[in-house]
This record gives structure tokens, C-alpha cells and sequence, in this order.
């Protein structure tokens, strides 16, 4: 869970098990997604046999009315996949452990093994940025010099309206956590 506001500040991590939990929820989907697959192929050869063998199938919208149950199954997993891999990416990118820490002063953000101290004069904007692929909705960090740092929320253990609440209460109200972008996700 996200760290208790301490003299410190504000800290906000990535825990093993929320990685673990998203993991067993992607294996399930695609085992889903196969079966439904299988099921849509089934459904699929059932009505070609039923239409004679496709003797009686001759015209195109028919051999797509046959065909649909199985495409559809397919393309689904085949976008399952996709989903599987781009997570399974961000996980690989994303170690357990803190990720960023408001402070009176400004933020400290890790970026792979070492941490980067960052003023409030060095910011621009901290932000929620939609993204429709996995790992979905990034925090965003834009520094000065508009580059950015950022993490998915769905791996944090604290949720856009606490990193909200501590970045303008240690910012002195000069900044908060603008979620404009991702206002009709959450």
C-alpha cells in the first residue's frame, strides 16, 4: 500500500502483488478467449454442415454469416495476445518497489536503479495520460525541459485522487495531478 505521509513525504510504489494479480487476470482472459475461439470454430463447421457443405452456402454474405462465429473468436484472441504481450512489456519494465516520493522540496522518481531529484521549479506538469492499449492510463511527470518520466496507474498502490491530494498539499497548491485526459476512464 501506498507509504503513510511521513516527514519524508508521500510515497507511492509498485507492489510484486499487484503485478502477480494482473498477471492470473491475463492468463485467465486468454484461456477464455481461446476456448471462446474453439467454440466459435465449432459453431461455425456446424452451420457449414448444416448448409449442405457449403453446396447451398454460395453466396458471400451467407459464407460470412457462417463464417462469423469463428472469426470473431479469433480475432479476439488474436487482440488478447496483443494485450498479453504489451503488458507483459511494461511489466518487464516496471520493478517492484517505490516509484516516487512527493516531498516538501519537489519529487524523487526512479528511473531503473537510480533516483532523480526533481525540484517544483523543474516540473511543468504531472499528469494522467490516456493511453487505450495496456498497461492503460500513465502518470506522467514533464520536466522543464519536456522530457518525461512516467509509470502506469493500474501497477501503483495508491490511486490518482491520493497522488492528487499529496502533490498540491507539498506543492503548496502549485501544482496537482491533472487527469483531464482520463476523466471518462475513471
Amino acid at each position: 500500500m501506498a507509504q503513510a505521509v511521513t516527514r519524508r513525504g508521500f510515497g507511492v510504489g509498485v507492489e510484486s502483488r499487484t503485478l502477480a494479480q494482473r498477471a492470473k487476470r491475463l492468463r485467465a482472459r486468454l484461456v477464455q478467449q481461446a476456448i471462446s475461439a474453439v467454440l466459435g470454430t465449432i459453431v461455425s463447421v456446424i452451420l457449414y454442415v448444416g448448409f449442405g457443405g457449403g453446396g447451398g452456402a454460395g453466396s458471400p454474405l451467407s459464407v460470412l454469416v457462417i463464417a462469423a462465429p469463428a472469426l470473431y473468436g479469433w480475432i479476439r484472441l488474436v487482440a488478447e495476445l496483443v494485450r498479453r504481450h504489451d503488458m507483459n512489456r511494461a511489466l518487464r519494465l516496471i520493478e517492484p518497489g517505490p516509484v516516487l516520493r512527493v516531498e516538501r522540496p519537489g519529487l524523487v522518481l526512479r528511473n531503473g536503479d537510480r533516483l532523480e531529484y526533481l525540484r517544483w521549479e523543474q516540473i511543468s506538469s504531472i499528469r494522467g495520460v490516456r493511453r487505450f492499449d495496456l498497461p492503460g492510463p500513465l502518470l506522467q511527470v514533464e520536466r522543464a525541459d519536456h522530457t518525461v518520466w512516467s509509470v502506469p496507474f493500474a501497477l501503483l498502490d495508491a490511486k490518482p485522487g491520493g497522488i492528487d491530494a499529496a502533490v498540491r498539499a507539498y506543492a503548496g497548491g502549485r501544482f496537482g495531478l491533472d487527469m483531464a485526459a482520463c476523466d471518462d476512464i475513471w
